[in-house]
């Protein structure tokens, strides 16, 4: 019985591209069909044909160099590559993949090479501007590092810091507070120090620290050649917040070339009438209105007004 079905042999016609391709096929042991082709050109044709298109998907150096040039040129006008570097034996897909595929082959490149001081300063400078977290934007900054990388190395070199300031340090404390505010955390991260660190170095050595003679003599004279510029006067308190030198100008009168000492003035005293009863205790305002009396001059003069008032009240009814 198995004899006779392995010496059956029949013959099937195969249609390819409107030729006919004979084999016979026989049914062998256990009914396992076995194909013999035969001798055919054009099949052997379309063989070598499919085989040579294969190797069309291997890039050569060559090819990995000229899109990079191709991109560098053109940007990513993959259809425009295609067609006039590559005469559209690459499709635009391919070309976009491959570049993809180049760029992170680039950067793993770079994952074994130790950081450089340039890089640490980079990457330090890009999450002062972007803040921690942002690590796509700061990648932009370093081409040839990714975000891992770049999260794991912010990761090393955040380490909490105690101990003495540097006058950089405190000078980039105080650029931080002028962009961002006294958020303490978000500082934290940046100077690599603790939260309630920075925050009690903010306000016993900048915000509370006492002015000295020759600093109050400093911004007398400051006022004087540039009027109320902070930004020019600034440059001479690279130490202050501009905050802490506008609320010392306002408030201590000898910083202040224009304000007056001693007793009111007739005209004074009625700007200071008319403003009063616009604006109540605003002293800033009334300050502002009077134009040669500090805020604090302005509250400690009605307070001498109601004093003066009282005493006469009382001496009068003393009398009666």
């Amino acid at each position: 019985m198995l004899s006779l079905i392995n010496s059956k042999i029949f013959t099937l016609r195969h249609l390819s591209r409107g030729n006919r391709t004979s084999f016979d096929k026989s049914i062998g042991l256990f009914g396992i069909a076995v194909i013999q082709f035969s001798a055919d050109p054009n099949l052997q044709k379309a063989v070598e044909i499919k085989r040579n298109l294969g190797r069309k998907y291997i890039w050569t150096g060559q090819e990995e160099s000229q899109l990079l040039e191709a991109v560098e040129k053109h940007g990513t006008k993959w259809t425009y590559i295609s067609l006039n570097y590559f005469q559209s034996t690459k499709s635009p897909a391919s070309l976009s993949q491959k570049f993809t595929y180049l760029q992170l082959k680039r950067k793993r490149s770079s994952y074994h090479n130790p950081w450089t001081r340039e890089e640490d300063e980079i990457l330090k400078r890009g999450v002062s501007k972007y803040g921690v977290g942002d690590w796509i934007s700061i990648s932009k900054l370093l081409q040839n590092r990714d975000n891992v990388q770049i999260y794991n190395r912010w990761q090393v070199i955040s380490k909490t810091k105690r101990g003495r300031w540097t006058d950089d340090e405190h000078k980039l404390l105080l650029d931080l507070v002028d962009k961002h505010g006294q958020k303490w955390t978000e500082l934290s991260d940046i100077l690599n120090r603790p939260a309630k660190c920075i925050q009690s170095y903010y306000e016993y050595n900048i915000v509370n620290k006492k002015w000295t003679a020759e600093e109050n003599n400093t911004l007398y004279q400051a006022i004087k050649e540039y009027g109320e510029n902070w930004d020019i006067i600034m440059k001479h308190f690279p130490y202050r917040t501009v905050n802490n030198v506008k609320f010392h100008f306002q408030y201590i009168v000898a910083c202040n070339p224009n304000i007056n000492k001693g007793k009111w003035n007739e005209e004074e005293v009625e700007a200071f009438d008319k403003a009063f009863k616009k604006y109540g205790k605003k002293w800033k305002l009334i300050s502002q209105e009077v134009k040669t009396r500090t805020p604090q001059q302005c509250k400690d003069h009605i307070k001498r007004q109601l004093s003066k008032q009282l005493s006469s009240f009382f001496n009068k009814r003393s009398l009666s």
